[in-house]
């Protein structure tokens, strides 16, 4: 429900459910973006960090929505990258995952045309 929250510009309202969250990994993810969203930017940043020291390995597509989410687009790519070589599950069935909707209005893409179809990938242009 947190996650609805911040999509739905109440980032104020996922604070709490956000709290309620077991996985520190997911509530840390939420954290950066509905901290970003309030406009505590330091806070997110801070949530941001620990994300991506302690879950690297496991959620580099979630740290590539937070950056997507910040307008950090660089950023987005090069953790959208980590996430394929690492066959995130994040990446499947996100073709159009809300923060990360900006990433494919941009020409950039994160690997080769072929590579992209021999792993049945969407491409998408500006």
């Amino acid at each position: 429900m947190s996650y609805i929250y911040i999509l739905q510009g109440r980032p104020q309202d996922a604070l709490p459910e956000i709290e309620r969250e077991s996985d520190n990994n997911i509530r840390l993810h939420l954290y950066a973006l509905a901290y970003y969203a309030l406009g505590r930017k330091k806070e997110s940043d801070a949530a941001l960090r620990e994300l991506i020291a302690k879950y690297h390995g496991i959620d580099a597509f979630q740290i590539a929505e937070v950056y997507a989410f910040r307008n950090q687009f660089d950023e987005a790519f090069e953790w959208l990258d980590r996430a394929y070589a690492q066959r995130d599950p994040g990446l499947i069935g996100n073709e159009s995952g809300a923060p990360t909707e900006e990433l494919a209005q941009r020409p950039a893409i994160c690997c080769a045309p072929e590579e992209a179809q021999s792993a049945d990938l969407t491409l998408r242009g500006p």
